[in-house]
């Protein structure tokens, strides 16, 4: 694992992300029920992005800036990042999708706030 100093790049906002997470999981789900894949699949992206990767990032002790370096996660963080992406555009596997983002998202909240106590 790389160490990189967290220079000029702000922390992750745990109440912030909070609020933010569990809408952006309806809009996704809401998306699936609706069948609009493709945007499902989009914003399953965008929550990557602004909220767990910067959260996984800071867990481990790297600059929290979106997906940057993600690929010098420890194998099991990368593993379980890694299975947020949709193997294929379809209903299922953006579903398998999303409900793995929840597991990590829950995962990784609780360690960074038992972390910050």
């Amino acid at each position: 694992m790389l160490d990189f100093p967290n220079k000029g790049y702000e922390l992750p906002n745990l109440e912030l992300n909070e609020m933010r997470f569990w809408t952006w999981m309806h809009y996704i789900f809401s998306k699936i029920g609706r069948g609009e894949i493709i945007e499902a699949c989009s914003y399953l992206c965008e929550v990557r992005i602004y909220c767990l990767g910067p959260m996984l990032l800071h867990k481990n002790k790297m600059v929290a800036r979106r997906l940057r370096h993600a690929e010098h996660l420890p194998a099991e963080d990368l593993f379980h990042l890694e299975a947020t992406f949709p193997a294929e555009c379809r209903t299922k596997s953006c579903f398998n999708a999303a409900m793995k983002m929840i597991e990590i998202y829950i995962t990784t909240r609780n360690a960074l706030v038992s972390a910050d106590f």
